[in-house]
């Protein structure tokens, strides 16, 4: 067996080619266009890469256009501008741009000189347009030509609010929808083909810090092929509130960033590639806070298994290279461990053959969905006082004032998290439902009841609430959870209040077709159902009464629904099976349950060293992610190694395993083998030639779990470890 790198199952995003970092995924998100960049490109193919380019949406190292050599004209006064004047950028004068025509035209340039050097896909990073921007000519140029009418800022009413955050989500679409057809034409004018691909964070972790970006709109482009989902410590760690409680939840807030993003592309056929991060862009942590964020973030993503495509992790240089705290007097600074480097390696080496089938939940309780909508991020900032908007996080201090965006109604989300939290640290492997999508054939047959609230984001169309209406009537339950006095977002200019029928509040608009009136008891349409709670969704992240409340309704919906998927049943563990693979968060709230105790024999992958331990205790607050011995076949073959296991060939007079690790990594290979082998020996130097030296590695037989492993030195050029059976011939 030798891989197949056009899977692109792994992948990483770096600059430069060096051996340190050779972590021989199956594809390089090379960064950054500069006159380097045809050999940067070189250097990776080299090694057997294929090669993607990434580069800025809206923010790069752009200067040639900004000062003019581009086209002969400056474009300064295209930059995002605030209220006050301040001109927002990425940090060091890397500007974030209004996507003017000029502007698009620059990006088509560098994507043909991309696929001028033949790489096979294109990634627009990070469409974003600040919620707090929209004071600039170059907005107020686009805001006339779009809708005809002169510029109202945006601040001055809630509906030039979020006319204003429609048409920046509407110019990063047309933008992206642009460069990317272009991309697609001027590759095949080249006799090509070319993936294009949108790297993104979640609209939620985008609506939390106050920016508005296409989202789920990209999916419905037909030049889009996908994203990269970037769900990472930096991101998942943003406080939120739950009970009262305002704190950070890197692992619930990761869940439900990444249940986002399938949400965004389930029933499209779009690629997306999960990405965790080791460490995080703010350098002020120490590697056990970075690798327990990591352990959270990263078992999040594989509870989600419609998605077996990895980033594996961004800028390995910062990771195997730099010293934390950075800030820290040196003798508090440090590198990574050894052992957490090896644990690295061999989960990026997991993560490449993740399985999708052999799948098993620990409690088989699904189909609870609650909808969400881009337009969540439209309502985001208004109100703030100009003064009180942060900027990016990594430029804030202290950490407990970090995020706060001091918008009107619902400045952190509780709305949002108040339905999604309560049942989430109940055990409930809740899902997200796109309201973009829920036309789309087969969205949403995946789900029993759905849970809908207009209090903080609002319906994108009138065809959304035609499609929830005949899900209802087919046996659908959906629960509405929202105020029933009118809020100030509910009488913006939308689809809603135009027409012959002016709803005052959206969600009227989906009664109507239902033909039923607001009300708390749970009403039958046809073989479905609705109830309607009046109460505000953002008291659910305060008060435990309420939260209950919310829990026994949904609760009490589930079982008057077609749920096909199991009996209610509420945990402290979320575990699913993917094929040999446990994957399991023991959340940290109290419980009466007793401890969860698995039985058996499972190697630890969240251990450098790769440990077999029995009768793992579940512990609250810890993450697990296990191989399974009782799952493994009776077949010769390798189950686990800190690095890229690049070929594998097996029969019955032995084995030979080909293995790719940087160089200053000290591995091990863990063979499943039928008895203890006769042989083994280690080929070094260019383990694909003959004549390389072959020595007598470390090695040992583990007879009760059937295990052999084995040390070597890691080599970006590969070692090659050749296994000898008993009885084979020339052996006792």
């Amino acid at each position: 067996m030798t891989i197949d790198r056009r899977r692109e199952c792994t992948a990483f995003q770096t600059h430069v080619y060096s051996p340190a970092i050779d972590l021989r995924t199956d594809v390089v998100f090379v960064y950054g266009w500069d006159d380097t960049f045809a050999e940067r490109v070189a250097m990776w193919r080299s090694r057997g890469y294929r090669v993607h380019f990434m580069t800025g949406a809206a923010w790069g190292r752009y200067d040639d256009y900004l000062d003019g050599r581009f086209d002969g004209h400056t474009h300064c006064d295209e930059v995002q501008v605030a209220r006050n004047g301040e001109r927002l950028d990425h940090g060091n004068s890397i500007f974030y741009l209004v996507p003017t025509p000029s502007y698009i035209a620059y990006l088509k340039t560098i994507v043909e000189r991309a696929v001028d050097v033949d790489v096979d896909a294109i990634h627009l990073e990070e469409p974003e347009f600040w919620a707090r921007a929209g004071y600039g000519a170059a907005f107020q140029a686009l805001w006339h030509e779009h809708y005809g009418t002169p510029w109202q800022a945006p601040h001055t009413s809630p509906t030039a609010w979020y006319a204003a955050a429609a048409l920046k989500y509407h110019a990063y679409t047309a933008c992206v929808e642009a460069v990317f057809q272009h991309a697609k034409v001027y590759a095949a004018s080249k006799g090509r083909s070319i993936g294009c691909y949108v790297a993104s964070h979640s609209l939620i972790n985008y609506s939390q810090w106050g920016i508005v970006s296409p989202a789920s709109n990209l999916a419905r482009l037909t030049s889009c092929d996908g994203y990269v989902c970037q769900v990472w410590t930096g991101t998942a760690r943003t406080p939120n509130h739950y009970l009262g409680v305002r704190a950070e939840r890197t692992f619930a807030m990761a869940y439900l960033e990444y249940a986002q993003m399938v949400a965004m592309v389930l029933a499209t056929g779009r690629k997306v590639w999960f990405l965790a991060d080791p460490i995080e862009d703010d350098p002020s942590h120490d590697w056990d806070d970075y690798r327990r964020n990591y352990h959270m973030t990263l078992v999040a993503s594989l509870l989600h298994p419609e998605v077996n495509s990895y980033e594996v992790m961004p800028w390995p240089e910062r990771v195997f290279n730099e010293v934390y705290p950075r800030q820290a007097p040196p003798e508090r600074q440090s590198r990574i461990s050894p052992s957490y480097a090896r644990e690295l390696l061999t989960i990026a080496n997991t993560l490449a053959d993740m399985p999708q089938a052999g799948l098993s939940a620990s409690d088989g309780l699904h189909g609870i969905g609650v909808c969400i909508s881009d337009t969540m991020s439209f309502e985001r900032g208004w109100g703030e006082p100009e003064q009180q908007v942060l900027r990016r996080p990594e430029d804030l201090a202290p950490p407990d004032q970090i995020y706060r965006l001091r918008a009107g109604a619902d400045p952190e989300m509780d709305s949002f998290f108040g339905l999604t939290l309560p049942l989430l640290y109940r055990g409930v492997p809740i899902r997200l439902a796109h309201l973009e999508n829920v036309g789309l054939p087969g969205y949403l047959d995946a789900y029993d009841v759905l849970i809908l609230s207009y209090d903080a984001t609002k319906p994108p169309s009138p065809s959304a609430h035609v499609a929830l209406a005949t899900w209802v009537r087919e046996g659908g339950v959906l629960v509405y959870w929202g105020k029933s006095e009118s809020l100030p977002f509910d009488q913006v200019e939308a689809w809603w209040r135009r027409g012959k029928r002016r709803y005052d509040k959206p969600f009227a608009h989906l009664c109507d077709l239902l033909g039923v009136q607001p009300g708390s008891v749970l009403q039958r349409v046809e073989r479905g159902a609705i109830v309607w709670w009046d109460a505000a969704a953002d008291q659910l992240a305060h008060s435990l009464p309420l939260a209950s409340t919310y829990v026994e309704v949904v609760r009490q919906a589930y079982a008057a629904s077609r749920a096909r998927c199991g009996n209610w049943r509420e945990s402290h563990v979320m575990m699913l099976r993917r094929g040999p693979y446990l994957i399991g968060a023991v959340l940290d709230v109290p419980t009466s349950q007793p401890p969860v105790v698995l039985s058996g024999a499972f190697v630890d992958l969240f251990d450098g060293d790769l440990p077999v331990r029995e009768a793992v205790t579940l512990t609250p607050g810890q993450y697990y992610l296990l191989y399974d011995l009782g799952h493994s076949s009776a077949d010769s073959r390798a189950i686990l190694a800190t690095g890229r296991i690049e070929r594998e060939v097996w029969s019955s007079q032995g084995g030979e395993v080909l293995i790719c690790t940087p160089p200053h990594i000290h591995g091990q290979l863990i063979l499943r083998l039928p008895s203890s082998p006769a042989s083994v020996r280690l080929r070094t130097g260019d383990a694909g030639a003959p004549t390389a030296p072959v020595i007598e590695p470390r090695w040992e037989w583990d007879d009760l779990h059937r295990l052999a492993r084995v040390w070597f030195d890691g080599s970006p050029t590969g070692v090659e470890i050749l296994v000898v059976h008993k009885g084979a011939p020339g052996t006792p």
